[in-house]
């Protein structure tokens, strides 16, 4: 297989370019003589079977030594080269043949005196000279051209005609004149490898049907344009060659390669190119003839139906509609078999030169790759295009000539990126724009998101500054910007072939493949997508790029308005591929160094200006951030006067600023025009109303470009209102610069350059059209409908211009935001955009409207969040005033005018309840609040705040609010220690004023904070109404907190207390103290003692248990919840815990968990034999007890027995035996269950399979007690079956009305299957019973169940029953069992569609005898 003719020019170009020194022409004559004698077959077997390394003579003009190749193809050793001779890398190696007998014609000049005396030797490559096109050339008639071979000839008019690119040695004549005539015979230069077994007669093109006759040279030549030298054994005859040495064949300075191994390593065929990739789709498509499309696509399965469909998406696109076509095939293909269907598809339709391309991976070979040189030239065109027309900023943007340097006026923007999995947003350094990793790789698509005028272009041109001058991105050889708004339907190479100069010959398509076929090299930087008018789904080249189905590994990063890049973030396959970057715009460090750099060298403007914005919180915040609004402040700035300078401090809305630029440019227009006279007024007022008209009209070319993506505009498009452009121009809303059109449009159009017109800004484009369409409103009532009727389904896209539009007059706002609410389009306006708009139009009547639409129903609740911009947290406020919220909860960091404006709402509001507050807020919301508080009817507040330990006034103004609010019940307070002192001596001296019933406060650290802590302790026990305190220690407390707890407790109002433990271990004076804070508050009833968190370690000193059993006849506690510490080696905490439960008066609900809950607690065993002897005098009622592991322990065992039977009023008691207890449990409880008083029971059972006494004994325990009415058995282990028989044999003893119990599988046990149906059967109270299993029952207990089910007394039975479907006998049996109850009234079965028939055959004979009322 030949290589590629393109590749081979590369190749060539890079040996010339190589080669220093000139071959004499004898050496490279004998060695193409070689070839040819070849190429003919007429070596002799004795030269054909010639060892290597024989002596030959040698010409004194000869190469390097080279020793010949063997006929096998195997090569010899390498000499090093002379000091005159070429580099073993670039040296050619020949056969060594004989040279020619007399009557053979030989086209070159006679060797026959030439020598080789020393044989060169060959690379270890083997010679590739099959179907190789060769020019000859001498040093003073060098090649102007390639000649090419019948395999790579072009044909007008088929899929197999490729554009060649003349290989062009620059300053050399023309070499060669041939004027040899046209015949028949004649054929175009080749060689054919006959070694191989090729035949030498020229291969006929396969594409089409029609028989060609070979052309002379002389064709030939005009055809290539430059003539050629041709060679004996390519179907020229004798007679042409000896024309050709009549002529002196000249020498060459140069063949063309025989062997690429002698400039580069030849890979020859690639005999692997793996899966078909839909860069060869887009380079296959872009070869392709269209008019093969209908038969390629016939061939590969398109109907036509589908193939019109085709075309007519891409209207004049061949290209477009040829690559849709292929890729709507690949995805019903294999993607393994793609390459060969394709290839057999291209080969049954005779396309056999595109066939062969794709098999060998090498489709795109029609188009030149580019060399290093011209890879470089390209880098330095792009740079100084770069360079002058994207890096000068235009710092006014109404003024096209003041362009500054880009490093004079730049600024840093904030970037932020985006959390994928929480959308939480991290601040971003530029100089990690690449650098970070997202999942652990580095992204290759990056979308950066930022709203109109936040400085996405200048970010843009920042990269470009710092490739062009080494600062940034040295790993790429391009860095190429492309700004979408003009790049249309071109691709990237067509739009970066405008950026270089008109005498550079590199193509647009020689672009796009570098480009595509080198995504390493190649940083995209793509600006602008939601100016870019094409389609994403379709198949134009950059909309490929941005779904990533294009140049998948390159990097690409593309900014957007959020509204377009939605179209990206809804694609989950393109979410995971894409990083999401912000640019929020200016901090308020970089607009205090913009407004700086502005004014250079005025500084006191620019501290007079930083000091208003400083002071004017809607402007600092609403529109201070956008880079583009703070050059209109510094321009206006600049220009205004005392009173115009108030005037700007009024400024709210983005419309308003619009408002105010847009009439400070007329005037300023204006005053240049006016020239003092009587009618100066009158004169000034009707250039006014000419340039709004002017304004109007411009506004209506603008409109219709923003509804067609285009913002770059002819001066024809203004031609029916004559004067526009020049009058926008002189106003400063538009500006003009020279286009100079591509050569491809120049040789389309006479003229070579025109003006282009655009705005200075998107914005202005959107403002004026706001103005345009706002005009029709009146004038045209129709055309306003119709025309707005098309922006409101894409509200998103146009939301600037519906924000000017709506700000025009009152009735179009009211107009508008009703459209948005009445909206059913798929992307459907959100609530926020509708209150954007509302905010816009600064119109109390629009805002009722909105408000009355976004709390139309009860209990609505507004969320602040993070995310939300000023402008419409601003609009929110604007919109309430109408219609207030029950809940409101603000998240993020706020500004001061929001934050009063929030503060003021809080206060205010007659309907809100509940507010939540989450981080840091400006400290005038503080400072409202607490001189507003009384006014708030808040009943609930949350509170999670950022550090205010710096911040004393705000600390105190928080706790002011506090306390000050006479509605306030619940408070939730988090890790309010990094408060300032100043916030908990409030709250202190302020307690007594707090209406707080429930609070629920996290702590941090106040262990060096002895008066913080003294205090909060006093704020707890001075509250009035305080019933309810949850106390989260988050770090360590003072000491002297738990002193003055103690001291004051009986102030204390908490009836409820829960706290999270402190570790106490070493604190024996704070553990004293918080035993005494307990046992004193005279009105708390429910404790809860547990660690940091409910599953985390805590402990106590041993002063606090003995404390706590000193004082507990004191407590007032019924209800105590306690998560143990570890007391498995402190006998006398153990002993004071047990004293603490039974000496307590009023202590009726205990819970014992150990730290984590679903873990058993270790205790002393003088804890169990303590309780056993004084368990009489407990009034504990209800108890829940997680087992310790007693296995091993008997006596603790026994002891734990009689507490749970001894104690007088023990009612209710939950055992979770979760570890193994010893045998005397059982028995005990046994012996003693007759004195228990226990009316429910819920019992977890361990494991007591191998353990029948056990069993036994717990049995007898659940039927001997005499008041047991309710037992729950959730028998997680398996029980013996004496168990089971036990339970039946006692049953008639047991006083159990409801039974709920879970069994395990019983499938394999009849016995316990039958015990369990006795049971069931013979309690003579039960009433109730809840079965279930997590496996299936023996049919023995559904036959016994029938059989007994006369006796059974069950009124309510919830059955949740195995599967039946293959068990006809105990379906049958489950049916009598139901039918046969008489005392069964309601019944609910969980079986599905797992009964068998016989279920259901023999419900309905016995249905009469049943007494169930419910089924």
């Amino acid at each position: 297989m030949p290589v590629s003719l393109g590749e081979w020019r590369v190749r060539i170009g890079t040996f010339i370019r190589r080669r220093k020194k000139e071959y004499d022409y004898n050496y490279f004559s004998s060695k193409l003589f070689n070839l040819i004698k070849r190429a003919k077959n007429v070596q002799s077997p004795e030269e054909n079977n010639s060892e290597c390394n024989t002596p030959q003579s040698r010409s004194q003009f000869d190469g390097p030594e080279c020793d010949v190749v063997k006929e096998s193809g195997s090569s010899c050793d390498v000499k090093s080269p002379g000091p005159n001779e070429v580099s073993h890398s670039e040296s050619s190696c020949a056969e060594n043949s004989s040279y020619p007998t007399a009557n053979e014609t030989n086209p070159l000049h006679d060797t026959t005196d030439v020598q080789n005396p020393d044989p060169r030797p060959c690379t270890e490559d083997t010679v590739d000279d099959k179907n190789i096109a060769i020019n000859l050339m001498s040093p003073e008639y060098p090649t102007k051209s390639s000649q090419i071979s019948k395999t790579d000839q072009p044909e007008v008019g088929t899929s197999e005609s490729y554009s060649h690119v003349p290989a062009v040695v620059p300053g050399e004549p023309a070499r060669i004149k041939l004027h040899k005539e046209e015949t028949s015979n004649s054929a175009p230069s080749r060689i054919e490898d006959q070694s191989l077994g090729l035949s030498p007669t020229p291969r006929q093109d396969q594409t089409r049907n029609t028989k060609q006759k070979r052309p002379s040279i002389k064709k030939v030549t005009e055809y290539h344009g430059s003539p050629t030298c041709p060679l004996l054994g390519s179907g020229i005859n004798s007679g042409e060659a000896d024309a050709i040495k009549g002529n002196g064949c000249p020498d060459m300075s140069n063949i063309l390669l025989l062997r690429s191994g002698d400039v580069e390593r030849n890979p020859g065929p690639n005999d692997n190119p793996g899966i078909l990739t839909e860069l060869e789709l887009y380079l296959l498509a872009d070869g392709m003839d269209p008019s093969d499309f209908r038969k390629v696509g016939l061939a590969l399965g398109s109907t036509e139906a589908q193939l019109s469909r085709f075309e007519k998406d891409k209207p004049g696109n061949s290209m477009g509609a040829t690559y849709q076509m292929l890729y709507e095939w690949r995805k019903t293909v294999q993607e393994s078999e793609a390459r060969d269907i394709l290839v057999n598809k291209l080969e049954s339709i005779e396309l056999v030169q595109l066939a062969d391309s794709v098999r060998r991976g090498q489709v795109g070979d029609h188009i030149p790759s580019m060399t290093e040189e011209e890879i470089d030239r390209v880098a330095e065109d792009v740079k100084r295009y770069l360079a002058l027309l994207l890096c000068q900023i235009q710092a006014d943007p109404l003024n096209s000539e003041l362009l500054l340097a880009f490093e004079r006026i730049y600024t840093n923007l904030t970037l932020m990126e985006e959390d994928k999995g929480t959308k939480r947003k991290t601040a971003l350094l530029y100089d990690d724009l690449l650098g970070t990793k997202v999942n652990g790789i580095y992204p290759k698509r990056l979308l950066v998101e930022g709203e109109g005028g936040v400085g996405k272009t200048t970010f843009c041109a920042k990269i470009a500054w710092d490739w062009i001058h080494g600062k940034g991105y040295k790993d790429f050889k391009l860095v190429l910007v492309v700004l979408l708004r003009e790049a249309k339907d071109k691709t990237v190479g067509e739009v970066v072939k405008s950026y270089l100069s008109d005498n550079n010959p590199v193509t647009a398509k020689q672009l796009d493949k570098y480009i595509l076929s080198n995504p390493d090299h190649v940083f995209l930087v793509l600006d602008g997508l939601d100016e870019f008018a094409v389609d994403l789904n379709s198949t134009q080249q950059i909309a490929l790029i941005t779904h990533n189905r294009l140049f998948k590994s390159g990097t690409v990063l593309i900014t957007s308005r959020q509204w377009r890049s939605d179209e990206i973030r809804k694609n989950a396959y393109l979410r995971k591929v894409f990083a999401f970057i912000a640019i929020e715009g200016f901090s308020p460090e970089n607009l205090s160094s913009y407004i700086t750099k502005f004014f250079h060298p005025d500084k006191a403007s620019s501290e007079d200006l930083s000091r208003f914005i400083s002071n004017n919180a809607v402007i600092r915040e609403n529109m201070a951030p956008y880079p583009i609004y703070t050059a209109m402040l510094c321009i206006m700035w600049k220009e205004f006067d005392g009173e115009r300078r108030e005037a700007m401090s009024k400024l709210q809305t983005f419309s308003q600023l619009f408002d105010e630029m847009v009439r400070f440019l007329v005037d300023h227009y204006l005053s240049k025009l006016t020239v003092p006279s009587a009618d100066a007024d009158e004169k000034l007022d009707e250039n006014r109303s000419e340039i709004l008209n002017h304004e109007i009209y411009i506004g209506c070319v603008a409109f219709q470009g923003l509804l067609k993506r285009r913002l770059v505009f002819s001066e024809e498009e203004f031609q029916s209102c004559p004067g526009s452009v020049d009058t926008g121009c002189k106003v400063g809303v538009l500006t003009k610069e020279k286009h100079i059109p591509s050569r491809r449009d120049r040789r389309h159009h006479s003229h070579s350059a025109g003006l282009a017109v655009q705005f200075p800004h998107k914005l202005f484009q959107e403002y004026l059209s706001g103005m345009y369409l706002a005009s029709f409103y009146n004038s045209n009532r129709n055309e306003y409908d119709k025309l707005i009727a098309n922006i409101i389904p894409k509200a998103e896209e146009y939301r600037y211009l519906l924000y000017f539009t709506a700000a025009q007059q009152k009735e179009i706002g009211l107009d508008i935001v009703s459209l948005l609410i009445r909206s059913k389009s798929e992307h459907r306006p959100t609530e926020n955009f509708i209150v954007d708009v509302a905010f816009e139009s600064q119109d109390q009547s629009v805002a009722k409207s909105v408000a009355d639409h976004l709390y139309r129903y009860p209990g609505k609740t507004l969320e602040i969040t993070g995310k939300m911009q000023v402008h419409t947290v601003s609009g929110h406020i604007f919109v309430m005033n109408h219609r207030e919220p029950d809940d409101l909860i603000i998240r993020g960091s706020r500004g001061r005018t929001v934050s009063e404006d929030l503060a003021e709402f809080i206060c205010s509001s007659r309907s809100l309840r509940f507010v939540a507050i989450v981080h840091v807020i400006h400290d005038v919301f503080y400072s409202v609040l607490a001189n507003k508080a009384v006014d708030s009817k808040m009943e609930t507040l949350h509170t999670q705040l950022d550090d205010l330990k710096e911040r004393p006034a705000a600390s105190r103004d928080l706790a002011q609010f506090i306390c000050k609010m006479p509605h306030l019940k619940k408070l939730t307070l988090r890790y309010i220690g990094r408060m300032h002192d100043a916030f908990y001596s409030t709250l202190s001296s302020e307690a007594s004023s707090a209406k707080i019933e429930t609070l629920d406060i996290q702590l941090d650290d106040l262990s060096e904070r002895p008066a913080a802590s003294r205090d909060l302790a006093q704020f707890f026990c001075k509250m009035p109404y305080l019933k309810k305190l949850t106390f989260r220690c988050g770090g360590r407390m003072h000491d002297d907190f738990y002193s003055t707890s103690s001291s004051m407790a009986a102030s204390a109002k908490i009836e409820t207390l829960a706290i999270q433990l402190d570790d106490l271990s070493e604190r024996p004076f704070a553990s004293r103290g918080l035993a005494e804070f307990i046992c004193k508050m005279p009105h708390l009833k429910n404790l809860t003692l547990c660690g940091q968190q409910s599953w985390d370690n805590y402990k106590l000193h041993d002063a606090f248990y003995s404390t706590f059993s000193s004082m507990a006849s004191s407590a007032k506690i019924e209800t105590l919840n306690i998560h143990l510490d570890n007391l498995s080696e402190r006998p006398s905490a153990s002993c004071d815990l047990a004293q603490v439960i039974c000496k307590m008066p009023h202590l009726k609900n205990l819970t014992l968990y150990g730290q984590k809950r679903w873990q058993n607690f270790s205790l002393h065993n003088d804890f169990f034999s303590t309780s056993s002897s004084i368990a009489s005098s407990a009034k504990i009622e209800t108890l829940d007890i997680q087992l310790d592991d007693l296995s091993e322990r008997p006596a603790a065992s026994r002891d734990l027995a009689q507490v749970i039977c001894k104690m007088p009023h023990l009612k209710n008691l939950t055992v979770s035996c979760g570890r193994r207890m010893h045998d005397a449990f059982y028995s005990t409880l046994s012996s003693e269950a007759s004195s228990a008083k226990i009316e429910t029971l819920e019992i977890r059972l361990s494991d007591l399979s191998e353990r029948p006494s056990a069993s036994c004994d717990l049995a007898q325990f659940i039927c001997k007690m005499p008041h047991l009415k309710s037992l729950t058995l959730r028998c997680d282990g398996c029980m013996n079956d004496d168990f089971y028989s036990t339970l039946s044999s006692e049953a008639s003893s047991a006083k159990i009305e409801t039974l709920v119990i879970r069994l395990p599988d019983f499938s394999e046990r009849p016995s316990a299957s039958r015990g369990l149906a006795e049971f069931i059967c013979k309690m003579p109270h039960l009433k109730n019973l809840t079965l279930s299993s997590r496996g299936n029952l023996n049919d023995d207990f559904y036959s016994k169940s029938s059989s007994l089910a006369s006796s059974a007394k069950i009124e309510t039975l919830d059955f949740q029953l195995d599967d039946f479907s293959e068990r006809p006998a105990a379906s049958r049996d489950l049916a009598q069992f139901f039918c046969k109850m008489p005392y069964l009234k309601n019944l609910t079965l969980s079986c599905g569609d797992c009964m068998n028939d016989t279920f259901y055959s023999t419900s309905p004979p016995m249905a009469l005898s049943a007494k169930v009322l419910i089924l």
